[in-house]
């Protein structure tokens, strides 16, 4: 079994983030987007291949793009969640699958 954690956060003050080609553009941003997720995978040791893999995550969004020049506003806000899972099954004629 493998685990596999992530976090998205931002630490300590890192100034204005803006990317480069919104400053370009005219465009500043502001807000957060954080986030976090787990997958655990299990992995057949003779094959190598995997086996199960399960996976779930969530994202907060609310961050706001503004024009410079003009000062209006586009004000975003999300929250995702999803959870997947795969599992490797034989074929019905006995072998492996994924096309042997």
């Amino acid at each position: 079994m493998i685990l596999t954690h992530l976090t998205i956060a931002r630490h300590g003050d890192r100034g204005d983030q803006t990317p480069e080609d919104y400053v370009r553009n005219g465009l500043r941003t502001s807000g957060t987007w954080t986030g976090q997720g787990e997958e655990m995978g299990s992995i057949d040791i003779a094959s190598g291949l995997l086996m199960s893999a399960t996976e779930t995550s969530t994202q907060n969004m609310d961050y706001e793009i503004t024009s410079a020049s003009s000062g209006s506003s586009v004000h975003y806000t999300a929250k995702s969640q999803t959870q997947t899972g795969i599992t490797l099954v034989a074929d019905s004629m006995g072998g492996k699958s994924g096309g042997e």
